[in-house]
């Protein structure tokens, strides 16, 4: 990652997200852009047009997103060597998107809304907008829990053997994660369900043939991870609802991060993410990050 994107609100979910980027274990610095985005521009250029009332309100509002832009910088300089701001104006979806584009950055790092049992569908427009359109990786950080601390201790890597999840199990494995690191390297084999019981296809020829497929990529994934000294478990099973079961390891190991590859470089992979990336991001009990590599 060369150079990185944080969006930022005055909500505690940006100041989580801000906390998660400052302690995230990059192999090298990247360059930093914090930026803000405020529904309207200045206006004090239209004269009377607009009245001294509005002219406040709005000034107001820049004066706090630049503030806000200021403590981020502050909060993350010791950390990174590089830490630039940029206020926006316009709808903050849009405007994250576009400055992706402009910048060329790899990763945009956004804070969600809470994702508490009775929220989790509701991801948020601008981090889900953002995760569906940028061109780059993603990393959507929650808070739902107040102890849960912004430090990636445990991750779940889901491992599908596609190129997408080749290159996240790539660049994960080649940072400095130490011993005090968890990782869980995850695959599901999907399996039918047919009139309330399982139809079970393992003596399927494809099936055992995409079966050995993935197991070898975990095996091969298994080999890069060991390099980085953290302590590492292998997952492979089948399942009747692969999303599920992302969800329910990442529980079950009190993940601090799931991690997953996505393409998404088509219209409709970006609508649609895939099936199981969409839900987990709607219902994963932690952070999520959705690698996506640059389009060359």
């Amino acid at each position: 990652m060369n150079h990185v994107l944080l969006a930022v609100d005055s909500s505690r979910h940006s100041r989580f997200a801000a906390e998660v980027l400052s302690r995230f274990p990059f192999q090298t610095p990247p360059k930093v852009t914090v930026v803000s985005v405020c529904p309207v521009p200045d206006l004090h250029g239209l004269g009377s047009e607009v009245t001294s009332s509005v002219n406040a309100l709005v000034d107001e509002c820049r004066s706090d997103s630049m503030a806000l832009l200021e403590s981020t910088r502050e909060l993350l300089g010791p950390k990174f060597p590089s830490v630039e701001t940029q206020l926006l104006d316009g709808h903050p979806g849009k405007e994250i998107i576009a400055a992706v584009d402009s910048l060329g950055v790899d990763l945009v790092v956004i804070g969600a809304r809470g994702v508490g049992a009775a929220h989790r569908w509701l991801l948020g427009s601008v981090s889900e907008k953002v995760v569906k359109y940028a061109h780059c990786s993603v990393l959507v950080t929650h808070d739902d829990t107040p102890d849960r601390a912004p430090e990636i201790r445990r991750l779940l890597i889901a491992d599908d053997g596609s190129p997408a999840a080749d290159h996240a199990v790539n660049y994960f494995s080649q940072l400095p994660l130490g011993a005090d690191r968890h990782v869980q390297l995850y695959a599901a084999m999907e399996t039918m369900k047919t009139f309330g019981a399982n139809y079970q296809i393992e003596s399927s020829p494809e099936f055992q043939k995409v079966s050995a497929a993935v197991q070898s990529h975990l095996d091969s994934a298994k080999t890069k991870f060991e390099k980085t000294a953290a302590k590492l478990d292998i997952t492979f099973e089948s399942s009747t609802n692969v999303s599920e079961s992302i969800i329910h390891a990442a529980e079950q190991m009190k993940a601090d991060l799931i991690v997953m590859g996505s393409t998404g470089r088509t219209q409709w992979e970006r609508i649609l993410l895939g099936s199981v990336a969409q839900r987990v991001l709607h219902h994963a009990p932690c952070s999520i990050w959705v690698d996506r590599p640059r389009p060359a």
